[in-house]
């Protein structure tokens, strides 16, 4: 219950800055193009659906600066904890009301003398103002309405997605998830050891937010759902931008509308990615920046700042689409005329409110940004990840090769003819300018550029219709530019600045083959310039648009490959949770449950974890029942000074990828063996005295022995393949965890007839199983016979050898 904190904090804010406009106090500075007043009673004016919109992101920026402000204090003094949480939102919370009850009310009304009778004038009043909410859509038209009805479709969808299944993307299984658990288990957001450093110096808003979410609630239940606040959200700033471009209601409805239906976010939304959640703080940069455009206003300058720092500790690349509205607005900003003070005044505003920006800008990402010093010497790029991403060069070929292909990844159509075609072109078109498309100054790793055919994935899907729908948006200004009714300068500015956070974009990073999941923002940004330019189109023509957006997101929505909320192959539903984790990677799934219940059953109270990067660390977090503390050991680089929990000795370790040929490790001048291996990983328990080696070797062969005694018989049903293919293959992995050598000094030649006989034997079965082949099964079982007849005749013999080398003399 404790979730509904946050929510409740955030309706506090909003019904607080609801009280300021009744009250005659307006909760948004004057400077909107087509804001209405706002009311000073109920009973004579309507709030204004703007004013509505605008105090729902004011709201949310004033919680988000909440939680990354009491997340980094806590931080501090390690109290990132149950109770400190709690105890900060409620303090929020008693702060909200008193500031809710703090706010003078309206002048009394004569008419009504007892205090009983004015509160249920207000009663009424209210009640007058909510049915009024709903009565209005009957003014609304069918397009509207369908419009409305479609994003609430897809807000609906995606929610039940968000709160059924759990995190399970690449990304959030290798860095994202796993340092919300280290922070959880540290009390603190510090450095810790790590070989997966993008848990350190990755921009960290996205997981505070699902940090605090997470602490409320013990659960990544609701995990999920920071990213699809920040997709419905972004629905909300769209429009809110689309009218301060001049927008009628009808296009700030198709502003939002072309914003649920981009298909990287309808994916994303339900995930803990963090790039849908970025473009909200990004729109909201935009639209503060607008507004201060307009007219300069101190509250909005703030909330600018604000939501600029916040999106840039969300995600790095907020920068890119950033800077250049910042820089042309403000520049604008500090040439306008229209301001009836002096342009020194007017100078000296926009000079002092630079500066406050910048010290906004820092406060805000003050804790990220020495962390990262602390790690590598460098406020944002502490361990030379740049080279990785960054273009080394930028040379006009370079700028062109990367604008061609972040366009044509977009390009996706059902016609596979046509891709080929389009990732043809592209390929000509590098040899026109003289440069491979496979260049490493402008392209990450040795990816050779192709047209994903992963269009429900969210790493790879294309946004085939709001690239299309831009390009109409620009051919269309330039062709009828000046019979264009609106505010041409305004178009123009923003038209501008959406092309060079375009450009820009291209001339930083290099391409990737998931660049479409970092383009969202600045989709976000075109939908209101979209939803303005094709919104002057005639109803029919608006509607193929409308329709056409709409068709192509719903398969998105129920059919997220890694999230089916609608499928034959299993939905979120139908398949456990726990196996969820492993939708991405489900080659995984078996090794990660057995070995996580065994590491419970062994009730162990410290973890070590040895692995690379990239290696999938949040599934052994969340499925251990017993929560031990969980450290990486042989890490490179080496761990942070003044660890916050100090020193480590691990019980046991986990091995993942790593040692899987080694049948003894020695760590912390402590020798430890292989107790068990399900590839890739291995676990290695303590063996000072070298006892338990011989124990655990002669558990093996006794478990091989049942092993090769109750091999069944071929199945005759494909079902009952699989399943006796499922059992091999972990009983494989089994196996290989003995050493032949080991086995070898135990008794002449056991360990070479355990390879040759049952390990082969078990291969040979799972190979006649895979390919329907019942001689090369019956061959390996005649193997397992043959390990059996070879034990059984040697029993005594080899039981004598481990009882002596378990009690040498």
């Amino acid at each position: 219950m404790l979730i509904i904190l946050p929510f409740l904090n955030f309706l506090t804010l909003f019904f607080y800055l609801q009280k300021l406009t009744i009250n005659g106090v307006r909760s948004q500075p004057d400077n909107s193009l087509l804001e209405t007043p706002t009311a000073t009673r109920l009973n004579t004016q309507r709030q204004s659906s703007v004013e509505i919109r605008h105090r729902f992101l004011t709201s949310a920026v004033v919680c988000g600066l909440f939680i990354a402000a009491s997340t980094e204090i806590l931080s501090l003094f390690t109290c990132l904890n149950l109770f400190y949480v709690t105890l900060s939102w409620i303090i929020l919370f008693l702060i909200n009301v008193g500031l809710t009850k703090g706010v003078r009310s309206q002048p009394e009304n004569k008419s009504l003398k007892t205090q009983t009778a004015q509160r249920l004038h207000s009663w009424c009043q209210s009640a007058v103002e909510i049915r009024h909410q709903f009565t209005r859509f009957k003014n609304y038209s069918f397009s509207e309405l369908a419009m409305l009805f479609g994003i609430g479709l897809i807000g609906i969808a995606t929610l039940i997605i968000a709160l059924i299944a759990p995190p399970n993307t690449y990304d959030s299984m290798t860095y994202h998830m796993p340092r919300v658990m280290h922070w959880m288990q540290n009390h603190s957001v510090a450095n810790y050891p790590t070989n997966e450093v993008r848990q350190l110096w990755i921009s960290p808003f996205t997981e505070f937010c699902i940090l605090n979410f997470q602490i409320l609630t013990h659960s990544d239940r609701f995990a999920n759902l920071i990213q699809w606040l920040g997709f419905m959200g972004s629905t909300v700033v769209g429009s809110l931008i689309a009218a301060l471009l001049g927008a009628n209601r009808k296009q700030q409805i198709f502003a939002a509308f072309l914003i649920a239906t981009i298909p990287m976010a309808i994916l994303q939304a339900s995930s803990t990615q963090t790039d849908v959640f970025a473009g909200f703080w990004i729109l909201s940069s935009i639209y503060y920046l607008i507004k201060l455009h307009e007219k300069f206003s101190w509250p909005t300058c703030l909330l600018l700042w604000i939501s600029f720092g916040l999106a840039f500790l969300t995600k790095g690349t907020a920068i890119i689409f950033t800077l250049p509205f910042i820089s042309l607005y403000l520049l604008r900003l500090s040439l306008h005329n229209s301001n009836p003070k002096p342009r020194v005044v007017q100078g000296k505003n926009i000079f002092i409110a630079g500066i406050t920006g910048i010290l906004i800008f820092l406060l805000i990402n003050m804790g990220f940004f020495i962390r990262n010093v602390q790690l590598g010497g460098h406020p944002i790029s502490p361990v030379d990840s740049a080279k990785y991403v960054s273009n080394t060069s930028h040379s006009l070929p370079i700028i062109l090769s990367n604008l061609s292909k972040n366009t044509a990844m977009n390009l996706w159509t059902p016609l596979p003819k046509l891709n080929r075609s389009i990732e043809n072109f592209i390929e000509q078109f590098h040899k026109l300018i003289n440069l491979k498309s496979t260049d490493d100054r402008n392209t990450f790793g040795e990816y050779k550029f192709t047209i994903s055919e992963m269009t429900h994935h969210e790493d790879y899907a294309p946004n085939p219709l709001p690239l299309i729908y831009f390009a109409v948006t620009l051919l269309t200004l330039l062709l009828i530019w000046k019979k264009i009714q609106l505010n041409k300068y305004a178009l123009f500015l923003y038209a501008l600045s959406l092309l060079s956070a375009w450009i820009l974009f291209s001339v930083v990073l290099k391409w990737q083959p998931w660049g479409t999941r970092l383009q969202v923002p600045f989709f976000f940004l075109a939908a209101p310039l979209t939803a303005l330019v094709i919104g002057q189109f005639n109803r029919y023509v608006l509607s193929v648009f409308m329709l056409t957006a709409f068709i192509y997101a719903i398969p998105l929505t129920f059919q997220n490959s890694s999230r089916r909320l609608i499928s034959s192959h299993g939905t979120i539903f139908q398949i456990p949770r726990v196996n969820q984790y492993f939708n991405n990677n489900p080659n995984l799934g078996n090794s990660y449950l057995t070995m996580t219940q065994v590491i419970d059953q062994m009730n162990v109270k410290n973890l070590g974890i040895i692995e690379s990067g990239e290696t999938w660390e949040y599934p052994l977090q969340a499925l251990l029942k017993t929560h031990p503390r969980v450290e990486q050991i042989e890490i490179d680089p080496p761990a942070p000074k003044n660890y916050i929990l100090g020193s480590f000795k691990p019980e046991v370790i986990l091995t993942v990828k790593q040692h899987l040929n080694d049948f003894e490790i020695k760590i912390q001048e402590t020798r430890f063996v292989k107790f068990q291996q399900i590839s890739p990983l291995a676990l290695f328990v303590p063996d000072p005295t070298g006892q338990m080696k011989i124990k655990i070797l002669y558990r093996n062969i006794v478990n091989s022995l049942q092993m090769a005694a109750s091999a069944p018989g071929f199945p005759a049903l494909p079902q009952e393949r699989a399943n006796a293919a499922y059992f091999l293959e972990f009983q494989i992995n089994q196996a290989q965890a003995n050493p032949a050598a080991e086995l070898n000094a135990i008794w002449p030649d056991l360990g070479n007839n355990y390879t040759q006989l049952f390990l082969l034997g078990l291969e040979l079965q799972y190979k006649g199983l895979t390919e329907n082949n019942p001689a090369i099964f019956e061959y390996g079982k005649n193997k397992l016979q043959e390990w059996q007849n070879l034990l059984g005749k040697n029993q005594d013999a080899i039981q004598k050898k481990f009882s002596a080398a378990l009690n040498p003399v």
